[in-house]
């Protein structure tokens, strides 16, 4: 009888050790990932990328999304990507947002490929990057500044996941 008990407990005992080691090893002094990494346990929102910038989904903060992203090649990018590769097989997506709030915003995607955010002005630069290279959950995550009412465009390329997740969380 007493194994009878024993066994489950052991296994709840490894599966909460299990998902303390992915939270520890996405989390690095300076960056609080505790919202992305419950975001990212959820499958996200199923939505398909654009391909053209007139015509692109909504996403909105502090949701995650599986983005199913097309070929590079059908993409009509708002501006040249940053880091342009133009690889067989590449995938891509473009999808829209705006914030109410002025101010820093993480974007955090699961898979690696150039993540570029296209405002009315042109390409914004990250202000900081980060690599979840043993992470799990998530691959990289970039802080932008943005303004509020500003309409921008999220451009992913330079893929090879057919899906990924993304989030954008406030700071």
């Amino acid at each position: 009888m007493r194994a009878f008990f024993t066994v489950p407990i052991l296994l709840f005992a490894s599966m909460t050790a299990r998902a303390d080691d992915v939270a520890a090893a996405c989390q690095e002094p300076g960056w609080d990932m505790r919202r992305e990494i419950a975001a990212f346990r959820d499958v996200g929102t199923a939505t398909e990328a654009g391909t053209d910038p007139r015509a692109t989904p909504a996403i909105e903060i502090g949701r995650v999304y599986a983005l199913r992203l097309k070929p590079q090649r059908s993409v009509k990018f708002a501006r040249t990507p940053q880091k342009f590769a133009q690889q067989d097989g590449a995938v891509a997506g473009l999808a829209h947002l705006s914030v109410t709030q002025s101010g820093k915003y993480r974007i955090t995607s699961d898979a690696p490929l150039w993540i570029d955010i296209v405002a009315p002005s042109g390409t914004l630069q990250a202000s900081e990057f980060n690599g979840w290279h043993q992470c799990g959950l998530f691959r990289k995550s970039l802080i932008y500044a943005f303004s509020a009412g500003q309409p921008l465009v999220l451009q992913l390329s330079g893929g090879s996941a057919p899906v990924v997740k993304v989030a954008i969380e406030p700071l």
